[in-house]
């Protein structure tokens, strides 16, 4: 985990994402290539630990790697190469 910050009821940690490589829209950004998970308030963690983290695709935010626009999750899925 590159950051950690603990918020009253919920904890965000900014990780790399392991295994396929992620080609951010913007790299000029410093957290380019990087994920953001929100996780309830008292998950022990800290900046450099590990922690199993899976994805609720019903729940995530797809974003257009060009211009940055929000997309409905079944646009997005359909736009994946199988």
């Amino acid at each position: 985990m590159t950051a950690v910050e603990f918020l009253d009821n919920a904890t965000l940690v900014l990780f790399e994402p392991r295994g396929r490589a992620w080609h951010p829209a913007d790299d000029s950004e410093p957290s380019a290539g990087h994920w953001t998970s929100r996780l309830d308030g008292d998950v022990p963690t800290q900046v450099g630990g590990r922690l199993p983290l899976g994805v609720d695709i019903d729940s995530a935010y797809l974003f257009e790697p060009e211009g940055g626009l929000a997309r409905p999750r079944e646009e997005a899925m359909a736009a994946v190469p199988a």
